[in-house]
């Protein structure tokens, strides 16, 4: 995993994103997305993030789930559309 600083995105200042997760339709059902998702949180707690935050399209409901079910909640006002495409923000404490 590779951990990278970006401006002009959702996280503010002690805050970590996380940006274009994705594993294969064929590698799915064997945990490699959790595995990323718990990586991500570990790391963001290891340099000392107080919130880890996420956006995803409105469809991919199996990204969501797993989102939901590591601790992620949506923030619903935080919601956006970026060209023409509708993406729901997920935050999590850490």
């Amino acid at each position: 995993m590779s951990i990278f600083w970006v401006q002009d995105h959702l996280a503010q200042a002690y805050e970590a994103e996380i940006h274009l997760l994705g594993v294969k339709p064929e590698y799915r059902l064997y945990g490699l997305g959790r595995m990323l998702v718990e990586s991500a949180i570990s790391t963001a707690k290891q340099y000392k993030f107080g919130k880890l935050i996420l956006w995803t399209q409105t469809t991919m409901n199996a990204a969501q789930h797993l989102y939901k079910s590591v601790g992620f909640i949506r923030n619903k006002g935080k919601d956006m559309n970026r060209n023409g495409r509708e993406f729901w923000v997920y935050e999590k404490i850490i």
